[in-house]
């Protein structure tokens, strides 16, 4: 009389477990949301994609206006130059690496007295091809679901300055502040952004 074995069925077993697992992660991962990339708030396949005619759009926005953004440093505003962002520093590293030593830097604080931020657009040529059309700001508060937004107001006394009052910042600590430029170029419209964080302290 034959003896009977079960090792088919046991691998039949292990390769129907098996298929099991590699449809459920399949599936899981199709739940997770897709990766964006920390700059420029995109997903990272399409700045893969695009990279090269972002890099062109920032180039020819900055033979326009270069970019300044603060606050209140005193009884003067306070700008730091922005950084396109291929040019930034991801916002979960030190703020300030690969910046010069000797290039001042303001720490951009915001307080119940002083809560005003400033964005001015310093042009390099005199009469810029790019129009801009309006300036949104974006404030996100690290580890928290704070996100704000607001629409920057143009100086009336100079047309290159836009601010905005931030007096909801309910919590202290650091805010990460996205400045998206709508503008046009050669009559289309195209959207920039540019990244600062500020910091909310108590008055001191």
């Amino acid at each position: 009389m034959n003896k009977k074995t079960y090792w088919p069925i046991g691998i039949i077993g292990i390769i129907i477990v098996g298929i099991i697992f590699i449809v459920l992660i399949i599936y899981a991962s199709t739940k997770q949301p897709i990766e964006t990339n920390s700059n420029y708030g995109l997903s990272k396949d399409y700045v893969d994609h695009n990279i090269n005619k972002m890099l062109k759009m920032q180039y020819a926005f900055e033979k326009s206006y270069h970019v300044y953004g603060g606050s209140l440093d005193g009884s003067e505003v306070g700008y730091d130059r922005l950084k396109t962002p291929y040019f930034s520093v991801d916002q979960r590293s030190f703020e300030h690496i690969g910046r010069k030593f000797d290039e001042k830097l303001h720490h951009s604080i915001l307080t119940s007295s002083d809560d005003v931020i400033y964005l001015k657009l310093e042009p390099q040529t005199k009469t810029p091809a790019v129009k801009i059309e309006s300036i949104y700001l974006k404030l996100s508060r690290i580890d928290t679901n704070i996100d704000l937004d607001y629409d920057m107001l143009q100086d009336k006394t100079n047309p290159n300055i836009y601010t905005i009052a931030v007096k909801d910042l309910t919590k202290l600590g650091r805010y990460d502040g996205v400045f998206t430029i709508k503008y046009k170029l050669d009559g289309k419209e195209h959207y920039i952004t540019y990244q600062k964080t500020f910091y909310h302290n108590e008055e001191f």
